[in-house]
């Protein structure tokens, strides 16, 4: 477990834990941008920068990017005549470093020959943050389950043109399984034999305490000692703590922080009977209006922060007809509780016997013909992990649902996909989205 003390750091996180506060400013990061037009696969971290108020400009003398305060704003300048993946990443991170209160007051430098032993920490919280820029939610392609080697994962990375610890946090972002993603430095001793130290680590939604893998101090793994150089792989079984649980691990060497000599390694675990699933959606014809098995199950759409009731039209007016009860408790509250309708609220209310619900997202902005899309994917993304909270404290297994959001708010449904995937597939509820027949 890392001992945070670099100074910044601690005083970003403000007695929280590093890692998730920058995830957290990472993905509101994204979903702001998207709420503005940015689009993607591929996402241009450039495009980012301009929608945050940031001049990005190259600079061929740089051995990478750098950030700095000037005029005002932040400016970030990048070496153009590094690889295009390596850009993409160098950019995001700058991005991420002002995340942090104390940027402007010096320039943050990727690649700097000097490296002070605390700033480490720093770096390594803008590749986390770098990694969700550079692949945002939905941005991932549906595997139908598929077993995801480390290898395939590599093959991944190039497609997208991202870095190898951008592809791994998705990964686990995503999985319906026990999975994990690490990232660790090798250290050699004097009698020549390798030690690592734990970076970083990203648990998926269903990961265990019981399995936690964080080593205190410095540890042996000769799996990690197969990754002979940058760019080579290797996978086995072992225990990385003393009477801990057999973990299968595999990793892949990748180059030093910048300015350091020591190699990275990174990769992912889990259980060594489990496989690292990626949940996927299921698609099915019909009327997502209909419920389709006998209990346990909820259906879900979307609703704006303005009307009172549900629409007249669409999905909202199915609903209206076949479940009245639960449309005049939704109008009930939307009247007598407004403090508790923004945004990102869910309003669930019960509709037949067997465990049967009816879920509300608040996340349209208003409602009529916009120039822009009404979709607000930051409160979809609220509201989502809310829901997904109470559908699993009611005990529910199954969410259906329509397309929610694409039509009249006007949304990317690969985002949105993205969305319903991490917070409501990766936890265990399985999703059916249902369309009338062609």
């Amino acid at each position: 477990m890392i001992d945070w003390e670099n100074k910044s750091v601690l005083e970003f996180a403000a007695g929280g834990d590093p890692v998730e506060k920058m995830e957290n400013e990472a993905r509101k990061a994204v979903l702001d941008a998207v709420d503005n037009g940015w689009q993607g696969p591929p996402f241009d971290p450039i495009e980012l920068a301009t929608i945050r108020g940031i001049s990005v400009r190259p600079n061929a003398s740089l051995a990478d990017a750098r950030v700095f305060w000037s005029n005002h704003d932040y400016q970030i300048e990048y070496n153009p005549h590094r690889p295009q993946g390596r850009v993409n990443f160098s950019i995001a991170h700058e991005i991420a470093h002002t995340f942090f209160p104390d940027c402007a007051e010096e320039v943050r430098n990727r690649g700097r020959e000097k490296w002070e032993e605390p700033n480490w920490q720093l770096e390594i919280l803008c590749n986390i943050g770098a990694a969700e820029l550079t692949m945002p939610v939905g941005s991932f392609p549906e595997e139908k389950n598929d077993y995801m080697s480390i290898e395939k994962l590599m093959h991944f990375r190039r497609d997208f043109n991202v870095s190898t610890e951008a592809i791994l946090i998705r990964l686990v972002k995503l999985a319906s399984s026990r999975v994990a993603c690490f990232s660790a430095t090798r250290f050699q001793k004097a009698d020549h034999t390798l030690e690592y130290r734990i970076n970083y680590q990203v648990e998926s939604s269903l990961w265990s305490k019981c399995t936690n893998f964080r080593t205190v101090g410095n540890f042996r793994s000769k799996v990690l000692d197969e990754c002979v150089a940058i760019g080579a792989t290797s996978k086995g079984s072992e225990t990385w703590e003393a009477d801990g649980l057999e973990l299968h691990i595999e990793a892949v060497a990748l180059p030093p922080l910048p300015g350091t000599h020591n190699l990275r390694v990174a990769g992912f675990i889990r259980p060594a009977t489990e496989n690292p699933d990626i949940g996927t959606v299921e698609y099915r014809q019909g009327n997502a209006a209909d419920f389709t098995v006998g209990e346990n199950v909820a259906i879900m759409h979307i609703v704006n922060d303005k009307a009172r009731f549900w629409g007249p039209k669409g999905f909202a007016r199915d609903l209206r007809s076949k479940y009245p009860n639960a449309y005049n408790e939704y109008a009930t509250w939307k009247i007598n509780y407004p403090e508790k309708t923004t945004l990102g609220s869910i309003h669930m209310v019960g509709v037949q016997s067997d465990n049967r619900y009816i879920v509300s997202l608040v996340s349209q902005k208003g409602y009529g013909r916009s120039s822009s899309p009404r979709i607000q994917y930051w409160a979809l993304d609220k509201a989502l992990l809310r829901a997904g909270h109470r559908l699993r404290d009611a005990g529910v297994q199954i969410v259906q649902m329509p397309k929610i959001g694409t039509g009249q708010a006007g949304g990317n449904w690969r985002v949105i996909e993205g969305l319903i995937r991490e917070r409501l597939v990766s936890t265990g509820i399985k999703v059916r989205v249902v369309e009338f027949p062609p």
